[in-house]
């Protein structure tokens, strides 16, 4: 929740006011317009002058149906958004919750509660007429009906489309500034559909309403020889084209909508297989056109990005896409790991390049495995070689322990490749070291690759190459042995393996080793 602001609108006192005032006001313009402007012109004149003898004449009666109906609904507008003041103050999240649903549903809750004045007031009216037995036809207790169903109808649409317009420009993005989830609980839905057919109802229907009842009123005092039954039906005909016309507009709008909503559904859970049908050239069409653009184009950038995972490493990739590296290159501490097979030029010679190939792949996925159930990143591979980092350029915690582990793993899986036919002689040499190294991006301005440089990467390499002097698969630096834990230390099959020296080391290493059981 963003902290209080001191924008004036901003206070819960103005804000709650905000929807009590807009509602309010709505009903007073109607009930104005219908005292001063409408009422002679759509109430029938017997029915007109029953309410003035009844209730006007009567001034309890008269505070009854005109002036309690807007206490009451005053009420209910003061309960309804009292909870509003928990997102101004400390209040539990619960609290706050129940505040933003307040909000949410205020446009919609307020304006029923302002047209339940206009249901007390009518219904008032008829108790009082019952209590006093006035006869009222029922042609009149029709047009009273008709009549208030119009009125309210167009206080609705005033204090629904006013206060849903203050949600969208003031509060909505103050208090949902990553907008409002349509799954959020308690939320009343307002679809687009339900907005048309409402406005329209409002702007055609109740207006046909209001003329057909002057029409019958002009009629009763004339001489006219029409049949009151004839403007009724009259009438009933131009409110239902109204509402045929507003339900077939709304479904004209809604149809494509909820295709682009649906098609934004499934790019969202990245499924990029939509295409809307264009059916139009208006703003819809070409919404719906700029979708099926950008789905294409998504899919192609997944297409792309798929396949650069498979050239390097997928944690890689998004590590680069994402933007956080250093360009230069940054210095780390990391474990490499360098593995090579033994005599592969040898079997090279004596198979196909189909044959290599296919043998290269079987011997590699084992070893990638290995390697990443460790946490290690191959960095490439080099011919029949291995390259891997561990803790660059993610970070890994006891990266060391990590790496050694990786190549016991890697042992112990190329012993099993050698159950299969065709790599009974297979075996493989793996060199670690510990140490500083500069991962980042190395080349030419037009093709850069991601790597690791250093002292330790070398060290790494020409262990793996002193593993055939010395006759074991698996040799790794003193720095990656102190590394270890000291259980992993005192373990039977971490040994010293003694002091040597390497191409490019103007001191001997003190190298270790683990012995595979």
């Amino acid at each position: 929740m963003q902290p209080r602001s001191r924008a004036w609108y901003l206070r819960p006192s103005v804000h709650m006011a905000m929807y009590m005032i807009t509602s309010l006001v709505s009903n007073i313009i109607v009930v104005t317009a219908n005292q001063y402007v409408l009422g002679d012109l759509i109430y029938l004149a017997d029915s007109r002058q029953i309410f003035k003898k009844v209730i006007n004449d009567n001034s309890l009666h008269r505070i009854l149906v005109n002036w309690l109906p807007f206490p009451v609904v005053f009420l209910g507008f003061l309960i309804y958004v009292l909870p509003l003041r928990f997102l101004y103050n400390h209040s539990r999240e619960e609290q706050k919750n129940r505040g933003l649903l307040r909000l949410l549903n205020a446009p919609i809750v307020m304006s029923l509660l302002a047209i339940s004045g206009w249901i007390m007031g009518v219904g008032t009216q008829y108790i009082i007429y019952t209590i006093h037995d006035v006869d009222v036809s029922r042609l009149e207790v029709l047009g009273n009906v008709i009549t208030s169903t119009a009125l309210s109808i167009m206080t609705f649409v005033v204090s629904f489309y006013t206060s849903d317009l203050i949600n969208r420009r003031l509060y909505i993005p103050f208090f949902f500034p990553d907008g409002v989830s349509p799954d959020m609980p308690g939320h009343i839905h307002v679809s687009l559909r339900w907005r048309f057919e409402i406005f329209i109802l409002a702007a055609a229907s109740a207006p046909v309403l209001i003329l057909t009842l002057t029409s019958l009123n002009f009629l009763n005092e004339s001489d006219s020889p029409q049949s009151p039954t004839t403007l009724y039906a009259l009438g009933g005909a131009f409110l239902l084209s109204g509402m045929l016309l507003a339900a077939l507009l709304a479904a004209f709008l809604q149809q494509p909508i909820v295709r682009m909503q649906q098609a934004v559904e499934k790019i969202r859970n990245l499924d990029f297989s939509v295409h809307i049908p264009v059916t139009s050239t208006d703003e819809v069409g070409f919404l719906a056109r700029g979708i099926n653009e950008m789905a294409a184009s998504l899919a192609e950038k997944e297409k792309i990005k798929d396949t650069f995972g498979k050239a390097v490493d997928p944690r890689v990739r998004d590590h680069l896409l994402q933007g956080t590296f250093n360009p230069g290159g940054e210095t780390l501490d990391a474990t490499v790991l360098f593995c090579d097979i033994r005599n592969f030029t040898r079997f090279s010679e004596e198979h196909t390049p189909a044959e290599v190939v296919q043998w290269l792949n079987r011997h590699f996925a084992l070893m990638a495995g290995a390697i990443e159930s460790r946490g290690g990143i191959i960095n490439k591979y080099i011919g029949d070689a291995i390259l891997a980092v561990f803790n660059a350029p993610l970070p890994l915690e006891d990266h060391a322990r990590a790496a050694v582990l990786a190549g016991r793993d890697m042992l112990l899986a190329n012993r099993d490749l050698q159950n299969e036919p065709g790599f009974e002689t297979v075996k493989i040499g793996i060199g670690i070291a510990s140490g500083r190294v500069l991962a980042g991006n190395i080349g030419s301005p037009s093709r850069l690759e991601y790597t690791v440089i250093g002292d330790t990467v070398n060290t790494a390499s020409r262990l793996e190459s002193l593993c055939k002097k010395v006759g074991l698969p698996l040799l790794f630096t003193r720095e990656t042995y102190d590394q270890l834990s000291k259980a992993d230390r005192e373990n039977g099959s971490v040994r010293r393996a003694g002091r040597a020296r390497v191409k490019g080391k103007s001191t001997e290493l003190e190298i270790y080793t683990m012995d595979i059981t």
